[in-house]
């Protein structure tokens, strides 16, 4: 009876867990115009010896101290979770910023 119990609560957490990986993600995907940037940022933090752990943001892996990559995330996210279409001058910006970024870390 005990063992018929079990089967039948592992059976049920398998299908669970299935059925959570399957499941869409609840965050908003990321515009195309934005990917590049996304990895080129990923690139620049590399470069100063950060590495993401899995499911860690950028702004939890990110020192305090380090106003410029802060606000370019901060500004990164806005476009990103902003409801309306963003305009060419903002990717713009975000794309000199991260130029700034990249240069520093020469």
């Amino acid at each position: 009876m005990v063992a018929v119990a079990l089967l039948i609560w592992g059976a049920e957490r398998l299908r669970q867990s299935w059925k959570k990986r399957r499941a869409p993600s609840h965050l908003p995907t990321i515009p195309e115009q934005l990917k590049p940037l996304a990895r080129d940022f990923e690139r620049v933090l590399a470069a100063r010896g950060i590495t993401l752990a899995q499911g860690q943001t950028w702004r939890d892996a990110v020192p305090q101290e380090w106003e410029n990559e802060r606000r370019w995330i901060e500004n990164y996210n806005r476009l990103r979770f902003q409801s309306e279409e963003f305009d060419k001058n903002e990717i713009d910006l975000l794309k000199r910023e991260l130029g700034e970024l990249k240069r520093s870390t020469r």
